[in-house]
């Protein structure tokens, strides 16, 4: 992550939580970020977690990226010819990871089919692959939908996340913890109290969580003084027990 994507999370989390201390927030670097109050200063480390879970051996974050990188192209390709603005959205059936190559000549190819079959003004047209003929259609997309308004200011070329909803989370916890637990031993110092947020990513597929009851309840191995968990899908907060 970056500052930014932190600050976003930390942010978040301010807005969540009622007992966000009061004070200045002074970014750094460890721990990520230092809430200075009037009579204490709170170090907020922040953390991110994915599924442990892959789809055909690849990853879904490693699968978003692949897709976000196809659809940059394709946005990139349509807004070098004079095309009418278009709104497309692609499903895609990726089974295996694709170097940059493949990805340049798979963005080349669906331009080529959007550009083939735009709508009429105020209309939208969708695609459906029916894995006959892959030098007209390519068989790594299922469906694409394209939308011509004039509304519309730019190209935009999109596609679904989706996957699974994890509930047990004890394990991705406890190790995501165990890997600050290091840090804070070695570099935190100078706060009166240290607490650790662990956060699920706002649009990713490996971020579909849903923690049970007992991932709630589970008292977590922690040298830190508090620990919270962001579901960042939801916008939701809990609070972790610790040891």
């Amino acid at each position: 992550m970056n500052k930014r994507e932190e600050k976003y999370y930390l942010l978040l989390f301010k807005k969540l939580f009622p007992s966000f201390p009061d004070g200045e927030i002074i970014s750094s670097e460890s721990p990520d970020f230092i809430v200075d109050s009037s009579d204490k200063k709170y170090g907020i480390e922040i953390s991110r977690i994915f599924q442990n879970a892959k789809v055909f051996g690849i990853k879904p974050q490693a699968l978003d990226s692949m897709c976000e990188s196809i659809t940059n192209l394709i946005m990139k390709k349509l807004s070098e010819t004079d095309t009418p603005h278009l709104e497309v959205f692609i499903i895609f059936s990726l089974h295996k990871a694709l170097i940059k190559k493949q990805r340049e000549v798979l963005s080349q190819k669906i331009t080529e089919l959007i550009l083939g079959n735009i709508p009429k003004t105020n209309s939208w047209i969708s695609l459906k692959n029916d894995f006959e003929n892959k030098n007209i259609f390519p068989w790594e997309v299922t469906s694409i939908r394209i939308l011509n308004y004039p509304k519309l200011q730019r190209h935009f070329v999109n596609f679904p996340r989706t996957g699974w909803v994890q509930k047990d989370m004890i394990s991705d916890l406890q190790n995501a913890i165990d890997k600050k637990n290091d840090k804070i031993k070695k570099t935190f110092k100078s706060c009166d109290e240290n607490w650790l947020l662990i956060h699920s990513e706002h649009f990713s597929s490996a971020s579909f969580y849903e923690p049970s009851q007992d991932s709630l309840s589970y008292k977590y191995n922690s040298v830190f003084d508090r620990l919270f968990f962001l579901d960042g899908q939801n916008q939701k907060l809990f609070e972790l027990c610790k040891e």
